[in-house]
């Protein structure tokens, strides 16, 4: 019976998972945008589909990335772009692309070296909470048990 107890209270624990994020990268050089692709743990999107939309959703560009995950276009003019990424298997992304005046590729992404940092210490924090979890509920259920114990003994 405990361990039900255990499955109810595990189960309203909000929970993410994010396996194998999706990130992107875009550079400006000359007439070209290159957008690289890649997951989280910094291996290359190879052969993700990559949609290039204008501000009315109408398709500009499409093509596939290669093995390094990139793949570049003609750049537009100057406006804000939507970049759809489909790496296939649930791996989705759709960025804001802003073209400057000056010719450069703004995202509100974060940088590749942020994007595929270790996630060490946010998976320690999480064994940790889950571990307090877990000693918290073992000392709620002994006091309990002691609690029915001592009103077993007393009537």
């Amino acid at each position: 019976m405990r361990w039900l107890f255990g499955v109810v209270i595990a189960v309203h624990f909000p929970l993410t998972a994010a396996a194998h994020d999706l990130g992107a990268e875009f550079t400006v050089a000359g007439d070209r945008v290159r957008v690289v692709a890649y997951y989280d743990d910094d291996v290359a999107a190879a052969d993700a589909s990559v949609v290039v939309l204008d501000q009315s959703e109408n398709e500009l560009h499409r093509g596939n990335t290669d093995a390094k995950g990139a793949w570049t276009f003609p750049r537009p003019t100057p406006a804000i772009y939507l970049v759809k990424i489909d790496a296939g298997q649930g791996h989705l992304k759709t960025v804001l692309l802003t073209i400057t005046a000056d010719g450069k590729a703004m995202t509100p992404e974060p940088r590749r070296a942020q994007f595929t940092r270790s996630r060490f210490p946010q998976l320690l924090l999480g064994i940790a909470i889950i571990t307090v979890g877990a000693l918290g509920l073992r000392w709620l259920l002994r006091v309990k048990s002691a609690r029915d114990g001592a009103k077993q003994a007393n009537q």
